[in-house]
């Protein structure tokens, strides 16, 4: 009995530890439920990211440094503002070259200019003009005739505009200046002085002198295909011409108004030449010279002072 007992109990002894060591433990029955759940959800983000457009499923494998969507999209944005970058440099470089282009092609286009207008050496000697002229105006009924004495050399300037029913008249002569209306004295205000000094800066007749004379405070900048500026050493525009394949001037403006004038073909007086007419393009007024005189110094008979 007592040895029948001793058998059964080591039996026992036996068969427990035969299930004990069948028996994970607890720690490594964890670690299989996690590894199994980390399986299974990596199963399912695999295939997840293996599902493509339309749910369709990406065979691909993956591999590290694979391109993700964030990537592609991050990549294609900065070649976009590359190209976009390049495009711009690329603008920039053909607008200074441009800009410059025109900048150097200013003075051959004032050349143009004076050759067509008599040449440099002609003007380079004209320092005084007297014009006469017949005007019309929208606001004045019957035609006048104006009369200009120009001094190049200094700011003095007279006008004359007569008819059966009006004689006007003005000048400057350096800081001092009148008005004459219809037989009685005016006094010229600063704002008018101003307005017959800035006539007489930027007159035709006077800025062909100068660049006649390459005068170093003016410059000549060629505009698109047919336009010529000249700006004044501190970078005011002084005029603008419209001129034609001959160099010849069609429409002539000052400072920053855009109106201008248009002008006629030109005439002759001695070696220089003229636009004959001129008119407003709006209609509003027009003239026609019928003497033009152009000396190299002003006439002891021309005088500045009032009547």
């Amino acid at each position: 009995m007592i040895l029948g007992g001793a058998n059964k109990r080591e039996r026992d002894v036996l068969q427990a530890a035969r299930l004990q060591r069948r028996r994970p433990r607890a720690g490594e029955h964890g670690q299989t439920e996690s590894g199994a759940n980390q399986e299974s959800d990596g199963g399912a983000s695999a295939k997840e990211r293996r599902l493509g457009k339309h749910g369709r499923e990406d065979s691909t494998p993956g591999w590290p440094g694979r391109k993700t969507l964030a990537s592609i999209c991050g990549s294609r944005y900065a070649e976009r503002m590359i190209r976009l970058l390049r495009a711009i440099l690329l603008l920039c470089v053909a607008l200074s070259g441009t800009m410059f282009a025109q900048e150097d092609a200013g003075p051959a286009r004032a050349e143009a200019l004076l050759n067509a207008m008599g040449g440099r050496a002609a003007w380079s000697k004209v320092k005084f003009v007297h014009v006469e002229a017949v005007h019309d105006d929208v606001g004045i009924r019957d035609s006048y005739t104006n009369k200009i004495w120009n001094d190049f050399s200094a700011p003095r300037v007279r006008f004359e505009a007569k008819n059966a029913q009006m004689d006007r008249r003005s000048a400057i002569d350096g800081a001092a200046g009148w008005r004459w209306r219809d037989g009685e004295r005016k006094a010229m205000t600063p704002e008018q002085f101003e307005d017959e000094r800035s006539w007489w800066e930027a007159n035709i007749y006077r800025t062909l002198h100068r660049l006649a004379v390459k005068d170093p405070e003016l410059s000549a900048r060629a505009v698109g295909e047919n336009r010529l500026e000249i700006f004044r050493s501190d970078g005011k525009r002084l005029n603008w011409f419209i001129l034609n394949q001959r160099g010849e001037p069609m429409l002539f403006g000052t400072w920053a108004s855009e109106a201008g004038t248009t002008f006629g073909p030109p005439a002759s007086s001695g070696e220089i030449k003229y636009p004959k007419w001129g008119a407003r393009p709006d209609g509003s007024w027009r003239y026609e010279i019928v003497k033009l005189e152009a000396a190299e110094r002003v006439s002891e008979s021309v005088s500045f002072s009032s009547p």
